[in-house]
Parts: C-alpha cells; structure tokens; sequence
C-alpha cells in the first residue's frame, strides 16, 4: 500500500497520506504547489500546524472520540471535509472564519456552519431540521447538497440564498414543500434524487430560467415538459424512475441543442430519448 502520493484532481493537486507524516511530505506538497490534503490513516495531528499553505483537508479514517481541536487553530483552512468520522471532539467551526467548503455526514457542533458567512460551498448528509431555514445567513452560498434525511420537510429559508447555482437534493422521502426553490433566478445546475413526496414541482420549475442541468431520478410525476421553453439555456437533461411525463408530449425538447438527454422510454412518450438527442445533421 502507498504511503503518500499526490493525486490530480479536478482544481489542481491533492496530497494523500495513508502512513504517519514525515517532513519530507510537507517538502514533497511545496515543491509542487499543492494546498490540499486528505487523511487516510488515523494520527496526531498536529504536524497540520507547519503547514500555513494548507487550503483543503480531508479526513476519511473513523474512530469516535478521536481530538479535532489541532484544526481550530488553522484559521487560514478554506475547505474541509470530515468524511465518515465518529465525531466531532474538540472541535470548534467557528474558529476557522475563512471556511468556503464544508463536507460532513451531520452530527452536534456542525450547526456552527451556519453562523460562518464566507461559506460557499455546503455538502451535508443526514440534515437533522424539518426545514432549511438555518442556512439564511449563508448568503454567499453557490452549492448547496443534502442527501439523506428523514426530517427535513421544507426548504424553506432558501429563498435568501440568491447567489446559489448548484442544489442537490437525494434521499429525503419527507420533503413537499420546494416552493422557495421559485426565488433562486441564478440557479444553474438542480439535482432531485429519490425525493417523491415533492409537491407542485411543476409550478417551481418554470422560475428556474437560468437552469443548464437538470436531472430528476425517482421523484413525483409531472404533467408535461412545458417547463423545458423557460429554460432557454437548458443544455443536460434526464428523468427517470418515477419522474414520468403524465402527457407523454416531448415535442418541447424537440429543436434543442442538447449535449445530453436521457430518460426511460415508455409507451405513451412521443418520442424515444435517442430520436430527441438525434442532431439535425443525423437525420
């Protein structure tokens, strides 16, 4: 197994370390111009404070009780992820103020995310609130991802969110109300996973004039893809599951220059999803 290596991913470099640290590491990562780190094996942690170019951290190994309090002193982290980690010892959210990124699994001591107003990017699962009304601080938020949850029920609160480009939502079986979604004109990119107690999603869709992407997957029928003429930038587009077109009318996607169109054909569908991905020049 590899000790430390150096990963290209999609912003640039990544570290990854699997063994104890050892300064040549940290000499390895300024040679090159990497300012992010993922954790595999549990350690002390405390070699993260000689490293004042650090932007990202990631830790994926898991053991409850384990002591985070080393990285309340890195006030200049920008991105941190937490993985599937049992727990949330000694550490303090709010001690890290230029925080942009957070990724975590949910657990007591996270809802001081909110109060961090440089947040840009949230990723959370198991979302412990019946509504999103928590986030309405976050004002600088682009991405905002909230996978499985049993409570939440609402997103209301979104509507503050003007500046948001990216939602996903997946595996929230109790969510209906999506209204405030109608509020967010910057939206680009709307994700919708197993979430089929949604209610009217067809009167939201229409507002989301500056969606490119959009992917439904086992969430409520629609009456029909009248939505798609609202959204004159919508470039990826998939359905599937039980996210049905009651009327079975696909001319709207017909004339579009889709990069990518999707969905299970079914009998009462005018047109198979190859025939509307078809380019005029393939016909």
């Amino acid at each position: 197994m590899r000790e430390f290596w150096i990963d290209e991913v999609d912003d640039g470099l990544c570290a990854r370390l699997a063994s104890p640290w050892r300064d040549a590491y940290r000499e390895a990562m300024q040679s090159r111009g990497v300012d992010a780190l993922t954790i595999l094996a549990e350690q002390p942690l405390d070699f993260l404070l000689d490293l004042p170019f650090l932007r990202s951290l990631d830790l994926l190994f898991y053991r409850l009780g384990f002591d985070l309090s080393v990285i309340n002193e890195l006030s200049w982290l920008e991105s941190l992820g937490l993985g599937v980690l049992g727990s949330r010892k000694g550490l303090r959210l709010s001690s890290l103020r230029q925080l942009k990124c957070y990724i975590a699994d949910w657990m007591p001591g996270d809802e001081e995310v909110f109060d961090i107003e440089t947040i840009e990017d949230l990723r959370l699962g198991k979302f412990p609130y019946e509504s999103t009304e928590a986030l309405r601080k976050l004002v600088r938020l682009r991405v905002l991802i909230i996978h499985v949850s049993r409570k939440l029920q609402s997103l209301r609160g979104l509507e503050s969110l003007q500046g948001l480009e990216k939602l996903s939502l997946a595996y929230l079986p109790n969510l209906r109300d999506v209204s405030a979604m109608a509020a967010l004109r910057r939206l680009r990119d709307l994700e919708i996973v197993s979430c089929k107690r949604i209610e009217c999603l067809e009167a939201v869709l229409p507002s989301l004039t500056s969606l490119q992407r959009l992917r439904l997957e086992n969430g409520p029928r629609l009456p029909s893809l009248a939505f798609v003429r609202a959204m004159p930038d919508l470039d990826r587009l998939s359905f599937h599951g039980t996210s049905v077109i009651e009327d079975g009318d696909m001319t709207p996607l017909l004339g579009r220059q889709f990069s990518h169109v999707s969905y299970d054909n079914r009998r009462h569908y005018s047109h198979t999803w190859r025939q509307i991905e078809r380019k005029p020049s393939e016909e």
